[in-house]
């Protein structure tokens, strides 16, 4: 993952609108013609106070993965600004899917995509905590989807860092942030895992965190949260054995960080739950088809 050289920008035409704005900078679409062909990439331009070192931490952990956006590069523009090229989400991310309802899922199969995705960042994140790697702000947004929706990946942003790293400055978005962080406490991986409950309970209740809580100062609901408020269980859609799902987001954002499951353990379940869709669905619908050419014997 090296800097692009000067003479190399010729080969890459990036869209003058913006497709996203953050607090850090903005993103692009771009054209980039490579030796192997043209691809399209997302190219990320930050503002002019942000540090170097902090994209170059993530770019030394060399981090490659199925469920992890890959980075292709940084390199410095004319106006001394920060460019990153990485991979381009051509689906989005998983906040637009999951709220947004003029977003197409494939015929409608909105519950094996939802357990699906939650397979997918799961073990991304597992993967990130087996190199020691604690993400801190793991939301909707920071998961982009790819393939017709069948592929999601975890955005690495610059809250990234490794657990041995000193963390009491709060990060994050507050809404999926677990109570200690709030308090000021140390980020550990249980950070990660708390957020994880928060985002399964979204997915697979396709509400926003709080919802009913619009009209609160986020100050308001930090105080609520530390209280032991949380979003209502009860939200999650009805699929077969989800109460499975309703006890694995539970253990996930108890206020105890001990009593949090491992990321071996969720996946293990969303595992099993996925299988279970993907295939159940295939099955039933030879059953189904069996069942009409009976009809006609």
């Amino acid at each position: 993952m090296n800097a692009i050289q000067k003479d190399e920008w010729k080969n890459i035409t990036i869209e003058e609108e913006p497709i996203g704005c953050g607090t850090f900078g903005e993103v692009y679409t771009a054209l980039w013609k490579t030796e192997k062909g043209p691809k399209i990439i997302a190219v990320k331009r930050y503002r002019s106070y942000y540090s170097i070192k902090s994209k170059l931490t993530i770019y030394s952990l060399q981090l490659k993965h199925d469920h992890i956006l890959k980075l292709y590069c940084l390199s410095i523009d004319d106006n001394r600004r920060l460019i990153e090229l990485m991979e381009y989400a051509d689906c989005g991310n998983l906040y637009s899917a999951v709220h947004d309802c003029t977003v197409n899922i494939v015929n409608n199969k909105y519950e094996t995509f939802s357990l699906m995705w939650m397979l997918h960042c799961a073990k991304g994140l597992k993967f990130l905590h087996d190199q020691n790697i604690i993400h801190r702000d793991i939301n909707t947004r920071k998961l982009l989807l790819f393939n017709k929706y069948q592929t999601l990946k975890i955005s690495l942003s610059q809250t990234v860092r490794t657990e041995s790293t000193v963390m009491t400055e709060i990060v994050g978005t507050f809404v999926y942030m677990a109570p200690k962080i709030m308090e000021g406490m140390q980020y550990t991986k249980k950070c990660d895992f708390f957020s994880y409950g928060i985002m399964l309970w979204e997915v697979m209740s396709r509400k926003k965190p709080f919802y009913d809580m619009r009209e609160h100062h986020s100050f308001a609901i930090c105080r609520k949260v530390l209280q032991g408020l949380r979003p209502n269980i009860n939200d999650v859609i009805d699929i077969q054995n989800s109460d499975e799902i309703k006890i694995l987001i539970t253990k996930c954002w108890d206020a105890d960080p001990q009593k949090r499951p491992s990321m071996e353990e969720v996946v293990a379940i969303m595992e099993k739950y996925s299988f279970y869709y993907e295939n159940g669905n295939q099955i039933l619908n030879i059953m189904k088809k069996i069942i009409t050419i009976c009809t006609f014997i």
